[in-house]
């Protein structure tokens, strides 16, 4: 709570944090409004996420729309969503690979391994329905390398892996063929030093 003090009387406000990525246009939302103080707390996404899925710890936070839409479908009801998308991306651009690869389009993804952080991530389904939709490829004929715990279920028909080793390394060791990824090591390099390209 907070006590904001005008010269007829002081006025106590509830308290809210709201959690989400730190992005510019969302740093400046905290401010009172219509009585209630809002803050908001900037963290990584995966910090976010996977508590808000095991534990809701936050009462007002960025989530994944698509594991929103599959507690939706199973019948969850706990989590409310608000249509606010703070985060907006062009995903084409989504997948890495090595430099020294032969893949040159997404359709040459056919057949390969690719790297996932967690199969259920909404960037993760966006790819997958462009790959379908732009370029004809089924999702179903990639292998999908990912993290081991994952926050859902994979569905029936996924060919996915799972590992316990670095994505990243895996894709500089040759081991998966390309991988859907933010922030990546290599992309902090000198450019002379990088391995990987887009």
């Amino acid at each position: 709570m907070r006590s904001l003090r005008s010269e007829e009387r002081t006025i106590t406000v509830p308290h809210i944090p709201v959690h989400g990525g730190d992005y510019e246009h969302t740093l400046a939302v905290s401010g009172v409004y219509h009585d209630v103080q809002l803050s908001y707390e900037a963290m990584a996404v995966q910090q976010i996420f996977v508590p808000m899925l095991e534990t809701r710890r936050f009462e007002i936070c960025e989530f994944s729309l698509a594991n929103y839409l599959t507690l939706r479908a199973a019948g969850e009801k706990w989590l409310t969503a608000v249509p606010v998308f703070p985060m907006r991306a062009f995903r084409h651009g989504l997948a890495s690979t090595r430099k020294d690869s032969t893949l040159e389009s997404l359709d040459a993804l056919a057949g390969k391994r690719v790297g996932v952080d967690d199969y259920s991530m909404t960037a993760a389904v966006w790819f997958r329905g462009l790959l379908q939709e732009d370029y004809g490829l089924d999702p179903r004929s990639i292998t999908w390398v990912t993290r081991s715990k994952q926050r859902f279920p994979f569905p029936p028909g996924a060919r996915v892996e799972k590992t316990e080793s670095p994505l990243e390394d895996l894709l500089c060791d040759g081991a998966i063929d390309a991988m859907l990824g933010f922030a990546l090591k290599d992309a902090r390099l000198p450019a002379h030093q990088r391995r990987l390209r887009g």
